[in-house]
């Protein structure tokens, strides 16, 4: 019972692998596709939460909330460095829906779950 499980993981994330690289491949090829590359991001989003996978730290970051886009510098998405109260950010605005991003800039990088 417990391979099932793990097989059914492992072909969920390589379906999210897959469509993450077509909506990037889509989008520096021909970068008025929006739509499908909105939809391909908003698919993999709902693989991973039906599958109950957690998407990788980095991974996540470059999928906009507002319309699914896949965020490329440059092309469809802008990043700034903002220091607010003495603290850094990073500010990752995407073009197409005006979506603001804010992570946190740290000395010492965060621990991620699991690391000691």
């Amino acid at each position: 019972m417990g391979k099932k499980g793990h097989l059914q993981g492992k072909e969920a994330f390589l379906r999210m692998n897959f469509l993450y690289q077509a909506a990037k491949t889509v989008l520096l090829n021909s970068p008025n596709s929006d739509n499908i590359v909105s939809h391909y991001g908003r698919c993999m989003v709902k693989i991973g939460k039906k599958a109950v996978l957690r998407i990788d730290r980095d991974l996540k970051r470059t999928i906009c909330k507002g319309c699914g886009n896949v965020l490329v510098t440059g092309v469809n998405s802008t990043v700034r460095q903002r220091k607010k109260k003495g603290r850094r950010r990073i500010v990752v605005t995407c073009l197409l829906c005006r979506t603001v991003k804010r992570f946190p800039k740290n000395k010492v990088p965060m621990k991620l779950r699991g690391q000691k």
